[in-house]
């Protein structure tokens, strides 16, 4: 019997803005891209950035200058598949996500167009609107979740909720107000077909690998580098508390009534213990808050000691927030994060590319 051949698709839909579609005209839509389509890649990310999709069309018979010109808000839905790639039954596929187009590029003497998407959701005020607003004695997942309502966002909270306090909004973007919240906090977040993500970095990095990754599958990128001057085992941070003290005046044969004042007095709260501590500048309301944020800014500056990345065959085995065992490289070896993972697929065949960190022992408040 014949081994079947290997092979990789990638299945994707162009919906154009405010337009409602049958399965027959979505059907119609792939076929079509499909005709043209000469690249495609997708880039998805563990936190911070937004995920994004680049679609490469040939432009031989003029139409998508012309009556299939792509518009910004319109939307691309992209979906891969490998069939027999491992195993002479397997089929995978891998949805990754829906997206709205955000830049057009035509280039060349048949013009052949580039469409990018991203998939931050299409209400611009998530990115671009400046508010002001004081939340008072917050939590990370109430603010998430109020913000996913506004933009009619699906929320999702994987973690242990924590107290933020009290957070000024001052002329930031949601977006930017809560990627940067998060990332204070030791929190990730992602966007994903319509769904605001807020998860626990400590608990990702503590699940176990998806799998082994072997140096030799990647043959066609390998860049492992450390920074020992960039590890801390600890984190310091001065915190400034106001305390309320009494004085009495006293005179001969008459007494006033005490009078309140406030003094401030400021303490170095500490973190993690080792011999080389992160100072952190930030303000805190409570000794509580103060330690969380400190062993925070130390866990997020240890991210970036130790860095890999690889380019491997095409796989759609790992996602990004997943964790991998690296092998086969000697004292390289070790559980990563995955940061980043990219896939294309183009005249030279499918690809992945994964940016990753080496996960170490967090600072813990």
């Amino acid at each position: 019997m014949t081994a079947k051949a290997r092979r990789s698709t990638v299945s994707v839909t162009y919906l154009r803005a405010k337009k409602r579609y049958t399965a027959d005209e979505r059907k119609k839509s792939r076929e079509r891209i499909a005709k043209d389509l000469t690249g495609f890649s997708y880039t998805a990310n563990a936190s911070g950035a937004a995920d994004s999709v680049e679609l490469q069309l040939n432009n031989r018979d003029g139409k998508w200058n012309a009556g299939y010109m792509p518009r910004k808000k319109d939307k691309v839905k992209a979906v891969l598949h490998t069939y027999y790639w491992d195993k002479a039954s397997e089929k995978k596929k891998m949805t990754c996500g829906l997206f709205l187009v955000d830049s057009i590029s035509f280039s060349g003497n048949t013009l052949d167009c580039t469409i990018g998407g991203t998939s931050i959701p299409e209400y611009s005020s998530f990115r671009a609107t400046d508010r002001r607003k004081t939340w008072k004695k917050a939590h990370l997942k109430e603010i998430g979740k109020a913000i996913a309502k506004r933009y009619h966002m699906k929320f999702y909270f994987d973690g242990t909720d924590t107290s933020v306090g009290t957070q000024k909004q001052e002329l930031q973007t949601d977006c930017e107000f809560l990627t940067n919240l998060c990332e204070a906090y030791g929190y990730g977040i992602k966007l994903y077909s319509g769904r605001l993500v807020i998860y626990s970095k400590a608990k990702y990095e503590a699940k176990a690998p998806v799998g082994t990754l072997h140096k030799r599958q990647c043959s066609e990128q390998f860049d492992w580098e450390t920074n020992l001057c960039g590890t801390y085992t600890g984190a310091k941070i001065k915190y400034t508390s106001a305390s309320t003290s009494s004085k009495s005046d006293t005179k001969e044969n008459s007494s006033k009534s005490s009078t309140k004042k406030k003094k401030k007095s400021s303490t170095v709260i500490t973190v993690g213990k080792g011999n080389r501590y992160l100072t952190v500048t930030d303000s805190a309301e409570s000794v509580a808050q103060a330690k969380k944020v400190a062993a925070a800014k130390a866990n997020l500056e240890n991210e970036k000691a130790t860095t890999l990345t690889v380019g491997t065959r095409g796989m759609l085995k790992y996602s990004e927030a997943d964790t991998i065992k690296l092998i086969g490289a000697g004292k390289l070896n070790g559980k990563y994060f995955i940061d980043s993972i990219r896939f294309t697929k183009d005249s030279s065949g499918f690809h992945t590319s994964m940016i990753m960190h080496k996960v170490q022992r967090r600072i813990t408040a």
